[in-house]
């Protein structure tokens, strides 16, 4: 995984978001939120203190929703 600035990141997922409202207001169809749950992941590996991420104590599983 290629290791980003939270605030990049951050930045991405604003994007995300604003198209898919765009979408929503126009009618349109929003697109897949498979790209913001990747960066959500990213995002939440950086959260965690170094040593927990270095031993392994989170496991990302994109199949399984909150």
């Amino acid at each position: 995984m290629n290791v980003r600035d939270i605030e990049v990141i951050d930045c991405e997922l604003r994007l995300l978001a604003a198209f898919r409202r765009m979408a929503r207001e126009g009618k349109g169809r929003p697109p897949s939120t498979a790209r913001i749950d990747e960066l959500l992941d990213e995002r939440l590996t950086l959260d965690l203190p170094t040593w927990q991420r270095d031993h392994g104590w989170v496991e990302l599983n994109p199949t399984v929703s909150l």
